[in-house]
């Protein structure tokens, strides 16, 4: 039984990650399976809206916070499905969410390292939303060092 719930967290974390790399609107925004995408993550996105703000350059972050509370949320199922107490599996489960928030930014942080080499990827897709994302961690230290 856990072994299904632990998948559908799994695909739903998957779910959210797409979402936070696709924007909201593009050519493929009319097209089933992303109009599914959008139904079945807007309700949980649009209640997280409500407590985490929008970025200064209008980035969703929600979709990160998602993916974080159901990792928090995946260890406390483990915990109960496991015996063991419910203090150990959120223990693991903030150490888990606290990993992977950093494994997330270290990314991150090396893809704006490499745009601002000066490469011709900073002018794609994926490149705006590393700089988008990032900004508000290195604007302070960018009007520091220049």
């Amino acid at each position: 039984m856990f072994g299904l719930i632990d998948l559908l967290i799994k695909v739903y974390m998957g779910a959210l990650a797409v979402r936070l790399i696709l924007p909201s609107v593009g050519p493929w925004y009319f097209h089933p399976l992303y109009r599914a995408l959008i139904s079945a993550t807007e309700p949980v996105l649009r209640s997280l809206r409500v407590i985490v703000p929008s970025t200064r350059r209008g980035f969703d972050l929600t979709p990160l916070v998602g993916i974080i509370l159901l990792v928090l949320v995946q260890g406390l199922v483990f915990s109960v499905a496991s015996g063991l107490p419910v203090e150990v599996g959120l223990l693991q489960s903030v150490f888990r969410a606290i990993n992977f928030t950093f494994t997330v930014l270290t990314i991150l942080f090396l893809g704006a390292f490499f745009i601002s080499l000066d490469s011709p990827f900073g002018y794609s897709q994926i490149g705006h939303l590393i700089v988008t994302v990032t900004d508000p961690f290195l604007s302070p230290i960018r009007r520091v060092f220049g």
